[in-house]
């Protein structure tokens, strides 16, 4: 390699080369528009922009919410980045500095955590995680906490700006996977501790340790006062009435059904009979059409998913110089709560869903895994207000599949030139040498 590509901003027979602070070989970019997984980042939220989907109190009420600066990794990405999109989802792993503050055994102790090399004190021992280059903060450690190993915890969407790369620093991709099946390991762990406490396991009953005694105004528990018969002539005329009321109510139900199985029986004939001219003029492999369209329309949303509206905005920069110390990341917590708090709110002021239901936290931790039954659908889509005027219904599934067709073509366009040029220029080189 000649020595100009050696220093930053010169030109060889490729284009200009840039120096990197980590790597010893110069790279032709030097900046990017969204990190790589492996990164570690500086970054911050961005509170307005996270509320940016709602109205003005919403944003007001953001403003208040303190923006700090946290390092992280990033372990995985979500959609297909592109300049054109605002956001790109990523999941991050937050870095602390010192021990972690938590202790809640067995499920938060201060040893749960993994240090950074060249940071290597753990208490019990744990082999460091080394990046490509020792980290350049003291004492750093990746915190595996309960907060930071819930998923709805670590999502973020990262801006789409243009950064200086030339000071990242990568992990290596054998030290992410170790890293990620550690975390894989920790989950496990605490699985296995709520499965020995609801088989009575002794020893896990043992690790946690007992509340403090509640005060109360009896010394010992007050007597109990056996049933008078008046009570007992009450209770018995309850379980008779109880199980007429049993008897009324296994039977009103068939009735019920029945009437409404002769319903749907004569709405299902008409509609079937409408359908039946054109199922004629479908081809006879529609099913085949059909699981393309949907691998097509996948693909789309591949491509448009900019993230959860419920996951905080954040800038990410690539420099660490930029910290002399790590903001604890519990108060990234904290802020994202803040965040969640405001969205709640506005969705409910907003109309978006109703008070009763719940909050975005539990709905992040497991609600939306089931889905719900034909018949709460139906009678929630009965509850749902009408559309605001200018409401613009969504494209229909062929418009969507002419659109995404379109996108699909200009990539394949571009990745095919981008292609032609590494060729020409891998010719030109190797006709220089």
């Amino acid at each position: 390699m000649n020595d100009t590509t050696s220093i930053p901003g010169t030109t060889c027979a490729s284009g200009p080369m840039y120096q990197y602070r980590y790597f010893a070989k110069p790279r032709p970019i030097s900046t990017v528009c969204w990190p790589g997984i492996g990164d570690f980042v500086v970054l911050s939220i961005d509170p307005v922009a996270s509320v940016g989907h709602l109205d003005k109190i919403a944003k007001r009420a953001a403003r208040k919410v303190p923006v700090r600066k946290f390092v992280a990794l990033t372990t995985s990405g979500y959609g297909l980045p592109l300049k054109s999109k605002p956001y790109t989802a990523f999941l991050l792993a937050f870095v602390r500095q010192g021990l972690p503050t938590l202790d809640n055994p067995p499920w938060d102790t201060s040893d749960m955590c993994y240090p950074i090399f060249p940071n290597t004190y753990h208490p019990k021992a744990r082999g460091a995680v080394r990046p490509s280059h020792p980290f350049p903060l003291q004492n750093c450690y990746f915190e595996t906490t309960r907060p930071f190993l819930t998923y709805y915890n670590l999502r973020c969407r990262v801006t789409t700006t243009p950064r200086d790369y030339t000071p990242v620093l990568p992990m290596p991709s054998s030290e992410l996977s170790r890293l990620e099946r550690l975390m894989d390991q920790e989950v496990h762990y605490r699985a296995e501790i709520r499965c020995q406490l609801a088989q009575g396991d002794l020893s896990a009953v043992a690790s946690i340790p007992l509340p403090p005694s509640p005060s109360s105004a009896y010394g010992t528990l007050p007597p109990s006062f056996p049933p008078t018969s008046s009570s007992l002539d009450g209770q018995s005329s309850d379980e008779s009435s109880g199980d007429e009321e049993s008897e009324d109510c296994v039977v009103s139900p068939t009735s019920e059904a029945d009437d409404v199985s002769i319903i749907r029986s004569e709405d299902s004939s008409g509609s079937f009979a409408d359908e039946g001219s054109e199922m004629d003029e479908l081809p006879t492999d529609y099913d085949a059409v059909d699981a393309q369209l949907d691998l097509m329309l996948r693909f789309e949303d591949f491509m448009n998913d900019t993230g959860d509206l419920r996951d905080p905005v954040v800038n990410v920069w690539y420099d660490l110089d930029m910290v002399t110390e790590v903001t604890d990341p519990m108060l990234f917590i904290e802020a994202r709560k803040q965040l969640l708090q405001i969205i709640d709110e506005a969705e409910i002021r907003l109309g978006i869903r109703t008070g009763t239901s719940e909050p975005s936290a539990q709905s992040d931790r497991g609600s939306m895994n089931t889905l719900p039954s034909p018949a709460v659908l139906s009678a929630e889509s009965l509850s749902l207000p009408r559309p605001r005027e200018g409401f613009k219904p969504r494209p229909s599934r062929w418009m969507r599949l002419r659109g995404v067709t379109r996108k699909l073509v200009s990539a394949l366009l571009q990745l095919h030139r981008v292609q032609e040029l590494g060729r020409l220029t891998s010719r030109f080189a190797s006709s220089r040498t």
